[in-house]
């Protein structure tokens, strides 16, 4: 959705050869990724407020790098604006993923 997906970064590369703004499997190549990873203030994302790299952040945000679906195209079957792995209904639309009896189990498709 944010089209960033193995796209060359438009405002510099940072000096890295391949740059993506975000290549999957690859945290090194990744803008995303040296932006936090960085103390260079012309670098460093956000580039005010900190002068210190937060490691649990960034060793979570190379691990979803690396993951296999990081760019992964998420299927919505009931175009409901709720991807289906996290639909509750993914075959009638309930956008607002209503669950009134909590079992689980989305409103639009509930038997009981």
């Amino acid at each position: 959705d944010m089209n960033v997906c193995d796209i060359p970064p438009a405002l510099g590369d940072l000096g890295i050869s391949g740059a993506r703004l975000l290549a999957p499997g690859r945290p090194d190549l990744s803008i995303l990724m040296q932006r936090p990873d960085s103390t260079d203030p012309l670098v460093r994302m956000p580039p005010l407020g900190t002068v210190i790299v937060h490691n649990e952040a960034t060793d979570l945000l190379s691990d979803w790098i690396l993951s296999a679906n990081v760019c992964a195209v998420e299927t919505d079957t009931d175009l409901d604006a709720v991807p289906d792995d996290a639909d509750n209904c993914p075959l009638s639309a309930n956008p607002n993923q209503a669950d009134a009896d909590r079992d689980g189990t989305g409103d639009a498709c509930d038997p009981d």
